[in-house]
């Protein structure tokens, strides 16, 4: 069976960022922890979404604003959260300057390639 990592990413970005969800190999289907046991297929968990919404690559993503002065903002911002807290307060700023979109598209393209990653570590068949 074939991946198609951009509908996963898309069903993963809809979901919470720290849930679990794992890939039924045989179907394609995906599946939480509550339903792994009505299950005897083989499935393989999926990164979390929490993977792409973290401070690396919140600073990564604040290497591409053009602005210096909302770059240099945001960057405040990073400067002061806590990692174990999760990076809310940077995502509401985002969102108060307009780059709510920007951000989604930036995640949805930094999960896909962890997707492609995770595939080619686990010798899964994938397209984009």
């Amino acid at each position: 069976m074939k991946i198609k990592i951009s509908d996963l990413g898309q069903f993963l970005l809809a979901h919470p960022a720290d849930t679990p969800f794992f890939l039924v190999l045989e179907t394609g289907e995906i599946l939480d922890e509550d339903h792994l046991p009505l299950i005897s297929q083989k499935t393989k968990r999926l990164p979390l979404v929490a993977e792409v919404q973290n401070l690396k690559f919140c600073w990564e993503y604040t290497q591409e604003i053009d602005d210096p002065a909302l770059r240099h903002d945001l960057q405040l911002i990073l400067n002061h959260i806590d990692p174990d807290e999760g990076v809310d307060e940077f995502t509401e700023s985002l969102y108060y300057h307009g780059l709510e979109e920007e951000w989604l598209t930036y995640q949805e393209e930094q999960l896909q390639h962890i997707l492609a990653d995770w595939c080619d570590a686990e010798d899964l068949d994938y397209s984009e």
